[in-house]
């Protein structure tokens, strides 16, 4: 209980302090509107590997999580990182916070570090070699908090909120001598700007550069190249209690990005709260006050939209909107009071048009656009569709139609997006069952937009599924899910493991040891420790008592996770025997994994080529570096119908 009272009131006094900064007056808490925590429940990883967990708390609009790690309070940020290096089981709980406080319940697990770290070759894996950054396109970047926590529950940057200050073009080098090493060399470039951001409070670094000594500034500097190393140590959380951990350790007077006060200046120690081959969060905690930093090691829009399809090629001859001609009816009533002039459309091609709003709107269809064209489409050919659209303020709610003009009720989709300012919305339609339209008329509504917002659509793209223009199709990257009757590896995990490996170096000699494969659920866990060289020294099969007949059509799918970037990993369904039943399966493919990431395999719609009494799934990590973990969950093998 005294716990418990102790959460609400750092809540409550959280809650103070955030509504003090705004405008709207609190009347204080209402104890009849503290948030629930019934059916609400958080997403928890464990990484084994290096002895962290990674939490992810459910998007709850005015809500805020309260997380407790282990008996003490940690931290408000929706995706809380904590690790400790030594084994043992420990506690996470969720509360849930909002104006009026605290929720009273929460939701609490358990989780197992199943073993002390003593080898330091995982951090070679993610640190080496990598240029790192502070990630500003991430929310809370930079942050501070209470002694004994993330860092993050005072105050937490915006992205690109320090902009000014020159922080987001400074780089950092680490590099180890040899794998397993707990030292290197560390490399700091201040960027093109060649400054380096300082806190007001930090008055010993660099004092004669000091402008104004309320305000935070930049310094001069030069490329350092010095040393750091990786630390065993303890740490004292909010109750004050003694944690172990890692931490980064630079000699004094180390440039870093940002230097919080002069603590940090004079002894550099960050404890290291979570690390992939990606990204980094550190702590600096002088026991008055825990900064927290998120480093990057991927270039600002790297991979941030990459798995994103665009939408289909404009300048191809698939395109039928190219060559269509149009006419422009609007429809523009603020308060239901219709004002043709609020709205205006310029377009000097069918490629792009500028959608101006003069005035504000409040409600849906208060603000349509519609393009009425010449194109036909017929009820025997699929279709594709893909737009662009960008707004200078957000525009949640917006609508797009396609649909037959002069006949609302018969369209290819109605859809409801939300625009975010100044962000590209891709708007696609894949494979759409035909319809027999004359004219096809494409209808926007902005209702709701305010006054002067700015809509540009652009690449509009309407064409016949299967006329290839390039682009290809989008991919649905969710996985098959595995809890379901028709999944017949469901079976395989739930019987004795039956096992083949192969294990041989470069010479194709065996190995003194075989990979060890541990199953826990429906997930194998694989280890490695030695390197091989080349396709088919690092094999595992299992072997199943799965069968089928010949022409039959099956679908397969799982999720994959390494430590470490993997390339030209074969996975083979094949027909169980050896010999000249090899060549008898279902697929072979080969697949590249980043370090640290989940990877969803997906294969549709494979084909028996033969009957197979018994199914064996190989795995092949031929060419893999030493110490690989490589974890092959959720297996689905189904058939269709």
């Amino acid at each position: 209980m005294k716990k418990i009272t102790q959460y609400l009131a750092a809540a409550l006094l959280l809650v103070i302090t955030l509504i003090s900064c705004s405008p709207e007056r609190f009347e204080g808490a209402v104890q009849s509107e503290l948030p629930t925590i019934s059916g609400v429940d958080f997403t928890l990883e464990v990484d084994q590997e290096i002895n962290q967990i990674t939490a992810i708390a459910p998007e709850l609009n005015g809500f805020y999580p309260v997380w407790i790690i282990n008996e003490a309070t940690y931290s408000t940020l929706s995706t809380v990182n904590w690790s400790n290096k030594t084994a043992g089981t420990y506690t996470i709980e969720l509360f849930l916070g909002n104006r009026n406080g605290v929720s009273q319940a929460s939701v609490k697990k358990t989780f197992t570090f199943d073993r002390t770290l003593v080898n330091w070759g995982p951090y070679y894996d993610r640190l080496n070699g990598k240029e790192w950054r502070i990630m500003s396109e991430e929310a809370g970047h930079l942050a501070c908090g209470t002694p004994g926590s993330s860092g993050s529950d005072w105050w937490s940057a915006m992205p690109e909120e320090k902009e000014e200050f020159g922080v987001y073009d400074d780089r950092m080098v680490f590099t180890f001598g040899n794998k397993g090493d707990d030292k290197g060399t560390y490399t700091y470039h201040p960027g093109e700007g060649g400054t380096m951001y300082v806190n007001k409070d930090a008055v010993t670094v660099f004092p004669d550069q000091r402008g104004n000594p309320t305000a935070d500034f930049t310094v001069m500097v030069e490329t350092q190249k010095t040393t750091f190393t990786l630390e065993s140590g303890t740490w004292v959380d909010s109750e004050g209690e003694v944690q172990d951990c890692v931490y980064l350790v630079f000699p004094a007077e180390t440039q870093f990005p940002y230097i919080s006060n002069d603590e940090m200046w004079a002894n550099p120690r960050l404890r290291i709260e979570h690390i992939t081959a990606k990204r980094i969060d550190l702590v600096s905690d002088n026991g008055n006050i825990a900064w927290h930093y998120i480093l990057s090691s991927e270039e600002p829009g790297s991979g941030a939209d990459e798995d994103i399809f665009k939408g289909y090629t404009y300048d191809s001859e698939c395109n039928m909107w190219r060559g269509m001609t149009y006419t422009i009816e609007t429809y523009f009533a603020p308060g239901w009071v219709a004002n043709p002039e609020g709205v205006t459309i310029k377009s000097e091609d069918n490629k792009e048009f500028n959608i101006s709003l003069h005035e504000a709107t409040a409600d849906q269809w208060q603000a349509q656009v519609k393009l009425l064209t010449d194109l036909s489409t017929n009820a025997a050919t699929s279709y594709d569709f893909s737009a662009q659209i960008t707004a200078t303020e957000t525009v949640n709610g917006a609508t797009v139609k396609l649909v037959k003009r002069g006949d609302d009720g018969v369209f290819f989709f109605e859809e409801r997006i939300d625009l975010a300012a100044s962000e590209t919305y891709y708007l696609v339609k894949d494979n759409m069952a035909g319809i027999d339209m004359a004219e096809v008329s494409l209808v926007f509504d902005f209702g709701g937009a305010p006054a002067g917002t700015e809509i540009q659509v652009s690449e509009v793209v309407l064409k016949e599924h299967n006329c290839d223009d390039g682009a290809g199709h989008p991919v649905d990257k969710a996985p098959l899910e595995y809890d379901t009757d028709d999944n017949e590896w469901k079976a395989v995990d739930e019987a004795e493991m039956d096992l083949h490996t192969f294990y041989a170096n470069a010479d194709w000699a065996p190995l003194p040891i075989s990979p060890e494969v541990v199953r826990t659920g429906s997930a194998y866990s694989i280890s490695l420790p030695l390197a091989t060289v080349q396709q088919w020294q690092a094999q595992v099969a299992l072997q199943t008592y799965l069968s089928c007949k010949k022409d039959d059509i099956y679908d397969f799918g799982c999720i994959v996770k390494s430590n470490v970037d993997l390339h030209n990993v074969t996975f083979k369904l094949v027909k169980h025997g050896g010999g000249d039943n090899d060549n008898i399966f279902f697929f072979v493919n080969q697949y590249d994994f980043a370090a640290d990431e989940e990877t969803v395999i997906k294969i549709l719609g494979s084909v028996a080529p033969d009957d197979m009494e018994r199914i064996s799934l190989f795995f092949d990590f031929g060419g893999n570096p030493e110490e690989t973990q490589v974890t092959i969950k959720d297996i689905v093998f189904r058939k269709v119908n």
